[in-house]
C-alpha cells in the first residue's frame, strides 16, 4: 500500500512524501503525472516531490514505490484555485463605501452646521442665529 502525505508548505510550493507499507522497504520511487509512467518527474531513492502550487499544477500525481519483489502505486490529486479576491481591494471598497455614506449623512442632515456651531462655541466666537420667515412675521 502506497500513500502520499504533505510534509512541507513553503508558501507557493508544497512538498509531498511517498510512503509505502512494504517489507522490505522500497528502494526506488518514481513520481509522474501519468500512469503507467511515461515521463517521470523524478526517479530514484528520493521519495519526496515539490510541487509549485499554481492552477497549472492541477491534476493527478502518481508515486510508484518499488523493491525487489514488486511495485505499488499511490496517487495524489492537486486542485489549486486562483484567488481573485484581494483583501486590499475589498478593504478599499469598504473604506470608500463608509466615506460615501458618511458624506451623504453629513449633507442630508446638515450635520456640518452643528459641528461648526459647536466649534465656535468652544472657541468663544459668537454664534450667528438663523431666523426664519415665521420669526419675522411675528
Amino acid at each position: 500500500m502506497v500513500y502520499i502525505i504533505s510534509v512541507g508548505d513553503q508558501g507557493e510550493t508544497r512538498e509531498f512524501q511517498c510512503e509505502a507499507d512494504a517489507n522490505p522497504k522500497p528502494t526506488n520511487f518514481t513520481w509522474s503525472r501519468h500512469f503507467p509512467v511515461k515521463e517521470p518527474l523524478s526517479r530514484g531513492v528520493n521519495n519526496r516531490l515539490i510541487i509549485q502550487m499554481t492552477p497549472a499544477s492541477n491534476g493527478l500525481y502518481y508515486c510508484v514505490a518499488s523493491n525487489q519483489y514488486g511495485e505499488a502505486v499511490g496517487s495524489l490529486y492537486v486542485d489549486v484555485k486562483q484567488c481573485t479576491e484581494s483583501t486590499t481591494c475589498w478593504t478599499l471598497v469598504i473604506v470608500a463605501l463608509l466615506a460615501g455614506v458618511s458624506g451623504f449623512l453629513i449633507w442630508k442632515f446638515n450635520l456640518h452646521q452643528s459641528v461648526f456651531k459647536r466649534l465656535r462655541c468652544f472657541r468663544g466666537d459668537p454664534v450667528p442665529t438663523v431666523s426664519s420667515d415665521l420669526d419675522e412675521a411675528s
